[in-house]
């Protein structure tokens, strides 16, 4: 077990879920694989909200990790139009300071400043140095 990784931690992660969850009562089930990332899907989530049109809401949120960054994975009913939909995917990919691309400056485990970091057998994270658990910071010279 990593140090941080105890019931204390997982508690204060719940907590932080159940209070984004009423903090965003038009979003259904919200799933956040990493609690450093409920911060940034926080603001994802009000931003979203600004887009949709009356009588939408989000009956799915999922924020997964692929390659380090995070993974977002959204239904929205009544569906959307095309304007809308892609205006919600710009802002996770396409603006430099959206979630996609705040991820990979963002602790997973605390929500701090950090960086891409690689495991001993090739497994990217993004972690600050205190929960970077035996892991080195990435360079994309190091491929």
């Amino acid at each position: 077990m990593r140090e941080w990784d105890t019931k204390e931690y997982r508690d204060r992660e719940q907590q932080a879920i159940e209070a984004l969850r009423a903090k965003h009562p038009k979003a259904g089930g919200i799933s956040v694989l990493w609690a450093g990332w409920i911060g940034l899907t926080d603001d994802y989530l009000t931003e979203i909200e600004a887009l949709l049109p009356e009588g939408h809401r989000i009956v799915f949120l999922d924020v997964t990790e692929k390659m380090g960054g995070a993974r977002v994975r959204l239904r929205v009913e009544p569906p959307l139009l095309q304007d809308t939909r892609s205006a919600i995917h710009d802002l996770d990919t396409r603006k430099p300071d959206g979630l996609w691309w705040r991820s990979f400056r963002t602790c997973q485990v605390c929500g701090e400043a950090a960086g891409i970091r690689c495991s001993k057998d090739g497994w990217f994270t993004v972690r600050c140095e205190e929960h970077a658990d035996g892991t080195t910071p990435w360079k994309p010279e190091d491929r």
